[in-house]
């Protein structure tokens, strides 16, 4: 094929059939510039670049040279442009970040969660090559479960996966009792947010994202969730909106729609129990017996709470020079109240509490809450 030579702002290409690739990212570019998508336009720029490399150099250093004077006014701003947005009555802010200097802890989720979690970040990760067939990584993502099912503990997990800053929206800052100033201020954290790579997360989502129909609400309500439900659709792949909520039946049935990822986390199921018990007691270790036993006595229980009792049981073994299987044992004798649950916990205790620490029956019925009676019964029937 003969050469042709095409002229475009002093650039030289020398073979026309070679632009073929760059030519199929120019509709990508093109609607990310028109849905004022900076992620959408730095993802293309940034493939047409790499498309243009070998052959075009020029191309490619031209364009990596604009990707950096874009970039940079984030980098180097000063401290009074990237001031955190506030409300402007009571000068509290509207956006805590969170940065990670360290790794957080994973959250502890079932098999299934945590394949649609690890399959959000690898999508993200592998932005530029969904970009060939003309797609974007997911931007925003809904978690729903009852409290502490681990939502904020997953999103910070995400966010320090993905190298962003996590910046927590402060509700009590935003919403206003005056007319108006909710949506003004919710504006303001969404411009802020927009600008910059980083995951923006709505806990307590229900708060915003209310039902449009209740009537207990002025109309202001609705207009939040209008603005709302359009910046969800067009949020820019540059960074990450995260929601969560313990009342999802209370969002408007047109939020579920916005979010390319939907996820609810139930309470945790044996194996999580174990991991989150013995995730949460670290440095400290115990024998496999006990965390079998947590697993099975903790049954019904969130996260949080497992991780609660784990803490209290590293207090007591400090603070009343016991043993850490002893101060376990002893919260979990307290907390269970089945009759099955109770002889699960009086077996283990009188497995551990042997010879010069055996313990008597009075000792163990006032841990269980019954009467030393009903624990020489119990004793008798597991003896036989």
């Amino acid at each position: 094929m003969q050469k042709t030579k095409l002229q475009n702002n002093g650039i030289k290409f020398t073979n026309q059939s070679e632009v073929s690739g760059i030519l199929s990212l120019l509709p990508i570019l093109i609607r990310a510039a028109y849905q004022n998508d900076l992620r959408g336009v730095d993802l293309a720029s940034r493939k047409i670049a790499a498309y243009a490399q070998q052959k075009f150099p020029e191309v490619a250093s031209q364009i990596g040279s604009m990707l950096d004077d874009a970039e940079s006014p984030l980098r180097l701003a000063s401290a009074e442009a990237m001031r955190l947005p506030s409300d402007v009555d009571s000068s509290l802010h509207l956006l805590r970040p969170e940065h990670f200097s360290t790794a957080p802890l994973a959250p502890c989720l079932g098999v299934s969660q945590q394949n649609v979690i690890d399959r959000f970040v690898r999508e993200r990760h592998e932005a530029l090559r969904l970009a060939d067939v003309g797609e974007g990584p997911p931007s925003t993502l809904l978690l729903t479960g009852s409290p502490g099912t681990g939502k904020t503990m997953t999103i910070r997990w995400v966010a320090h996966q993905l190298g962003l800053t996590l910046f927590h929206v402060d509700l009590a800052a935003v919403i206003s009792s005056y007319l108006g100033k909710t949506g003004q201020n919710l504006r303001a954290l969404i411009d802020y947010t927009k600008q910059r790579p980083c995951v923006l997360f709505l806990d307590e989502f229900d708060a915003l994202g209310k039902r449009r129909d209740d009537q207990s609400d002025l109309g202001e309500l609705k207009r939040i969730v209008n603005v709302l439900l359009k910046e969800i659709e067009l949020w820019p792949y540059r960074g990450v909106l995260a929601a969560a909520t313990n009342h999802p039946e209370l969002l408007d049935p047109a939020v579920w729609r916005r979010f390319d990822v939907h996820l609810e986390l139930p309470l945790p199921a044996v194996d999580s129990r174990r991991r989150i018990f013995d995730q949460a007691l670290r440095p400290l270790t115990v024998s496999a017996s006990i965390l079998d036993l947590v697993a099975d006595a903790t049954e019904g229980q969130s996260g949080s709470e497992i991780e609660r009792t784990a803490r209290e049981a590293k207090r007591r073994h400090v603070l009343e020079d016991s043993s850490v299987e002893e101060a376990i044992l002893a919260l979990l004798a307290a907390q269970v109240q089945e009759k099955a649950g109770k002889i699960k916990v009086l077996k283990a205790m009188t497995t551990h509490f042997r010879g010069a620490t055996k313990r008597s029956n009075q000792w163990y019925a006032d841990l269980l809450g019954v009467s030393e009676g009903t624990v020489r019964g119990w004793k008798r029937k597991m003896q036989s």
